[in-house]
């Protein structure tokens, strides 16, 4: 194995599969081509759930969210096994754990988590990070993790009403851990400002 094959599948990948060394012969233009493949972060398995279907099936019961998430595990875990290098497959996990989320905070996480990942992550993971962001701070799963359905405008008449007002944890954690970092110069007002655009 040649030194660029070896820093292909150690450094940038998930490890040689077998036989992979006599696969490839040239580390860096088998990067190249991964990359460019069209789509290579897709996952095509058929029977893993629409954006839609995976919210309204994950609010059944907590065994019909799980049943979801670990389709949508074994779905990962079987594309991980096929790519040659996992150059891209890298990249999903970074992101992934990125934007973390507990499954365990809701039936709503637990079951639409693995969608957002193909949905989001995957189909941005080569593209833009303001559009992965944006399409990860409007998903049920991350609204869902950060209670930012719990949020209600200041003036709302039912907020009033119920003597509840605006959550910030979405746009605190979008600030602090997915953008500008603790240090990133933003004030109280910014985080108050930013979660009553995010709420509406």
């Amino acid at each position: 194995m040649v030194d660029s094959t070896l820093i292909a599948f150690q450094r940038f990948g998930l490890g040689a599969k077998p036989g992979g060394a006599t696969r490839i012969t040239n580390g860096l233009a088998a990067l190249k081509a991964e990359i460019a493949t069209p789509k290579i972060a897709d996952i095509g398995v058929s029977g893993l759930l629409t954006y839609e279907k995976a919210c309204s099936d994950s609010q059944r019961s907590f065994d019909r969210a799980e049943k979801i998430r670990q389709s949508e595990v074994n779905a990962r875990i079987d594309k991980q096994m096929k790519v040659e290098i996992g150059f891209v497959e890298r990249l999903v996990i970074f992101w992934a754990n990125h934007f973390s989320m507990t499954i365990n905070k809701s039936e709503t996480v637990r079951g639409t988590r693995g969608q957002w990942e193909r949905d989001v992550v995957r189909a941005n993971v080569l593209g833009k990070f303001g559009t992965m962001l944006s399409r990860t701070f409007e998903h049920p799963a991350m609204i869902g993790y950060l209670d930012n359905e719990d949020s209600i405008g200041p003036n709302s008449p039912i907020g009033i009403q119920w003597e509840v007002g605006l959550n910030e944890n979405l746009a605190r954690e979008t600030m602090e851990l997915h953008t500008l970092g603790s240090g990133g110069g933003y004030t109280e007002t910014d985080v108050t400002a930013f979660a009553k655009i995010l709420t509406g």
